[in-house]
């Protein structure tokens, strides 16, 4: 009756922690994943200008926000850290 009980009760653990780790996993977000913008709120959907660096350099996307500041952000794959840096009033940024 003993073994009958173990048995089932690692039968049940041996089930259980694939399934925690599945939904766990599917639950992650990357680093540089932002939310997208819904219908209700405006945003600015155009793309970014790209300076695209060597191997073993961060990439780097360079754009105005709606409040005429460039915006830079720099992410590196594989490393856990972004990067970002704002020159406010960017003359080449139109309001």
């Amino acid at each position: 009756m003993i073994n009958k009980r173990r048995a089932i009760r690692y039968g049940i653990t041996a089930a259980a922690i694939p399934l925690a780790i599945l939904l766990s996993a599917s639950s992650c977000q990357s680093a540089n994943d932002a939310p997208v913008v819904n219908g209700n709120e405006s945003g600015d959907q155009t793309p970014a200008e790209i300076i695209a660096m060597p191997d073993g350099f961060s990439n780097v996307a360079t754009k105005c926000d709606k409040f005429g500041n460039r915006v830079y952000t720099g992410y590196h794959k594989g490393v856990d850290s972004l990067s970002i840096f704002v020159v406010p009033q960017d003359p080449s940024c139109k309001k």
